[in-house]
C-alpha cells in the first residue's frame, strides 16, 4: 500500500490531458480514418507553430503495422524548452483532443474518462481534483450544462471509499451564473463539484474583482453549495515587468483564491528571468505600469519597511506623466542590480503575505520547466518556496502531455533538490488538507 501521502492526492490536473500516448492509440486505432484531425484547426496551427506538416492517418497506419507508437508519442508529448513556449505546448495538447472530440461527439464520454480513472487508481492516487472546461456562450448554455454533467456523473460513479474523483469547472466570468443554475438543477452532483478554475491566458486580477465579491456573497448565502477558486497566475508573464507579474500573484491571492497555480514569478530569480529572452520583461503597457504605481503607493509603508527602495514623490510624478499617454502605448524600463535586488525583496514580501492569508501554491515541476521557461532545475521556483515555508503542493498539470506521473514528480523533487523523502513530507504536509470544497 502506498504510504506516501504526497503521492496520493492530486490537486492540479487537467482531465483530458491525463490521457497518455498509449491511451490515445487505443482510442483511435479503430477509428483513425474517421477522426477529424483538423479539429480546432489543429493541423494548420501545428504546421504554423512547428514549421512542419504531420499526417495522423499515416502515423496510425505505421503504428499498427510496426507495433511502435513512437511517432505518435513524439507529436503529443511536449518536451523541454529552455525558454518556454506556451503556444507550442498548447497546440501539442490539441492532438489528443481530436481523438477525445470524436468520442464525445458521439456522446461516449465513458470511453475517454474511464481509462484515466483506472490509471490513477493503479498509480495509488486516492483523491483527485480534475479540471475541465469548454467554451461558453448563452446560446449554447444547455449544451454546455449537458457536457459538464456527463463528465461529473462518470466521476461521481467512479468514486468510493478508496478513490475520490472531484470536479473543478473551468469558467469565465460570463459562465458563473450558468454554473449556479447547473448546481440548482442537479443537486445530486454538487458533492462532486468542489470549485472553479480560471485558466487559459492569464488575466489581470482587477478584472476579477466583481466576480470574487459575487462569489463570496453567494457562498455566505448558501454554504452548502459554496465553491472555492483556483487560478493560474505568474506562469507565462513575458508581456509584463517582473514587478507587475509579482503584483498579479499578490492581488489574486487577496481576492480570495484558495490555491494559485504555478506562481513562477514569485520563485524564479529575476536575473534568470530576464536572461530567458532578449529584452525580457523590459516592456509593458502604460496601463500596466500605472497599475503597478498604484499598487506601490497603496502598499508603500509595508514595502518601505521591507527594505524596498521607493520614492512616493517620484511615483506620483511618473503616474501624472503616464496618464497623459495612451494606455496601450508601451513603456520600456531596463533592469540594473538595484532593481533586481528590489524584485527579490518583492518576491519575499508577497510570499510572506501568502503565509498570512493562507494561500497555497500548486507547484508543477515538469510543467514549470518545460512551458514556464525555467532554464534548469537548480533555478526552479520550488527551492525558494520550500525554503520560505509557504504552503504548497506538488502536482502534475498535464501528465499525459508531459509523460509523467505524480509519483515521478514527487521523486523528481526529492532527487533534484536532494531532499530526503521524510523531510519533504514533514515540510509539505498532507496535500489532502488543501483540497477544495470543504464546506
Amino acid at each position: 500500500m502506498n504510504k506516501n501521502f504526497l503521492k496520493e492526492t492530486e490537486l492540479h490536473v487537467h482531465l483530458l490531458q491525463c490521457l497518455y500516448p498509449e491511451d490515445i492509440f487505443n482510442l483511435a486505432k479503430d477509428h483513425y480514418r474517421e477522426i477529424n484531425w483538423n479539429r480546432f484547426g489543429f493541423l494548420e496551427r501545428y504546421e504554423k507553430i512547428y514549421k512542419k506538416k504531420i499526417d495522423p492517418v499515416k502515423m496510425f497506419e505505421k503504428a499498427i503495422k510496426t507495433g511502435s507508437i513512437e511517432e505518435i508519442k513524439d507529436v503529443m508529448t511536449y518536451k523541454y524548452s529552455e525558454r518556454g513556449d506556451f503556444d507550442k505546448f498548447n497546440i501539442t495538447s490539441f492532438f489528443p483532443l481530436c481523438v477525445t472530440g470524436f468520442y464525445m461527439d458521439k456522446g461516449d464520454f465513458r470511453s475517454v474518462v474511464i481509462p484515466i480513472i483506472e490509471r490513477h487508481k493503479k498509480e495509488g492516487l486516492k483523491y483527485v481534483e480534475y479540471r475541465q472546461g469548454v467554451g461558453y456562450s448563452d446560446e449554447v448554455k444547455e449544451e454546455w450544462k449537458e457536457w459538464h454533467k456527463k463528465f461529473i456523473r462518470i466521476l461521481k460513479d467512479s468514486s468510493g471509499e478508496e478513490f475520490q474523483a472531484k470536479y473543478v469547472m473551468r469558467i469565465s466570468e460570463n459562465s458563473y451564473e450558468a454554473v449556479k443554475e447547473f448546481m440548482d438543477e442537479n443537486p445530486y452532483l454538487n458533492d462532486t463539484i468542489v470549485g472553479l478554475d480560471f485558466t487559459g491566458r492569464e488575466m489581470a486580477p482587477k478584472l476579477h474583482g466583481k466576480f470574487f465579491k459575487k462569489l463570496k456573497k453567494d457562498n455566505e448565502k448558501d454554504p452548502e453549495t459554496a465553491l472555492d477558486i483556483v487560478v493560474h497566475i505568474g506562469e507565462d508573464f513575458f508581456d509584463k515587468s517582473l514587478e507587475s507579474a509579482i503584483r498579479w500573484c499578490h492581488e489574486t491571492a487577496k481576492l480570495g483564491a484558495k490555491r494559485l497555480g504555478h506562481c513562477i514569478a514569485l520563485g524564479l530569480d529575476p536575473e534568470i528571468a530576464i536572461s530567458r529572452k532578449k529584452y525580457a520583461h523590459e516592456e509593458e503597457k502604460i496601463s500596466e505600469r500605472i497599475d503597478q504605481i498604484n499598487y506601490d503607493l497603496k502598499h508603500y509603508d509595508d514595502l518601505i519597511d521591507y527594505g524596498i527602495n521607493l520614492d512616493k514623490e517620484e511615483l506620483e510624478n511618473e503616474k501624472r506623466k503616464l496618464k497623459q499617454k495612451k494606455p496601450d502605448e508601451k513603456i520600456i524600463k531596463k533592469y540594473d542590480k538595484n532593481r533586481l535586488d528590489n524584485i527579490r525583496l518583492r518576491q519575499n514580501y508577497v510570499l510572506e503575505k501568502f503565509k498570512e492569508i493562507g494561500t497555497v501554491i500548486e507547484v508543477c515541476p515538469t510543467s514549470n520547466l518545460r512551458i514556464g521557461g525555467v532554464p534548469e532545475y537548480k533555478y526552479h521556483p520550488f527551492k525558494k518556496f520550500y525554503e520560505n515555508g509557504v504552503n504548497m503542493v506538488i502536482c502534475t498539470d498535464d501528465p499525459g502531455i508531459f509523460d509523467i506521473t505524480l509519483d515521478s514528480e514527487v521523486d523528481l523533487i526529492s532527487d533534484k533538490f536532494n531532499i530526503d523523502m521524510s523531510d519533504l513530507k514533514d515540510r509539505l504536509k498532507d496535500p489532502y488538507k488543501y483540497r477544495m470544497g470543504m464546506k
